[in-house]
């Protein structure tokens, strides 16, 4: 999906790339993104504020004061046209099928929809374990992944097979997924999801760390600190319409990617 684009690369680089960088290239970048500007500093736990204050302003206080780094352009990134495939050979005794489409155009539009169609579609109890697994015995696991980022996500369907089976677990899998796009979801199986995602989400803020950490993607991401209570509200309020509706904005359409890797 990103063929030229900064999130086709890995992040700890390449074996071509890793070679060219020098030093001055690591104290130019440090000095770009170490500024006073471009640092947030999140906090959980029993804290004195004051004492806090007074400890950060001692490391933190000779930063630059310059602003943030400007992004470079993010979202030229091609849609697919039709159904593009590629099959990766590897010595294994399994296949693994990926369906993508490519997903919203930031990180904030669809989250909770998004999100609430994860809870429908994943696990053990899901829709696709149930209809890949259970009743066609077509997989050993299968799921569905949304990324999202400053430049286009994508949404990302998978299924584990045995490689005799590979293209019936691929047809299987895109048809649920559509499904997931045509019908909104029945009432008893839509509470059953939204009361797992909520439970989760709660469970996941047990820890300080677990906080700062979801505070600190809340800020970077243009949200306001100390979200969760807001994306709690937004999950409550969805319908099984609504999520429906946010389905079909990404697996609506035949443009996507097929990636088969497994044994020749």
């Amino acid at each position: 999906m990103y063929p030229d684009h900064p999130y086709g690369s890995p992040m700890a680089g390449t074996e071509d790339s890793l070679p060219g960088l020098t030093r001055d290239d690591l104290v130019a970048h440090h000095a770009r993104l170490w500024t006073s500007r471009n640092v947030h500093v999140v906090v959980s736990g029993d804290v004195d504020r004051d004492r806090l204050a007074a400890r950060i302003e001692a490391v933190l206080g000779d930063l630059p004061d310059a602003p943030s780094p400007p992004l470079p352009p993010l979202d030229r990134v091609p849609a697919a046209a039709g159904v593009e495939r590629r099959r990766l050979e590897r010595d294994v005794r399994q296949s693994v099928v990926l369906c993508g489409w490519r997903g919203p155009l930031d990180p904030n539009t669809d989250r909770a929809a998004l999100a609430l169609l994860q809870s429908l579609l994943n696990g053990q109890s899901g829709r696709l374990f149930e209809a890949l697994r259970n009743r066609r015995s077509l997989c050993y696991t299968t799921g569905m992944q949304a990324a999202r980022g400053f430049a286009p996500g994508m949404l990302v369907g998978y299924v584990l097979t045995d490689p005799a089976t590979e293209e019936a677990a691929a047809a299987a899998l895109v048809e649920e997924l559509r499904r997931a796009a045509a019908e909104p979801a029945a009432a008893a199986e839509f509470a059953r999801a939204r009361a797992r995602l909520l439970g989760n989400l709660l469970i996941s803020r047990q820890s300080n760390a677990a906080r700062a950490s979801r505070c600190g993607a809340d800020v970077l991401y243009g949200r306001a600190p100390n979200n969760i209570a807001h994306h709690l509200q937004e999950i409550r309020a969805l319908t099984p319409r609504r999520v429906r509706d946010a389905a079909a904005r990404y697996l609506g359409t035949e443009d996507r990617w097929e990636v088969v890797l497994g044994p020749a």
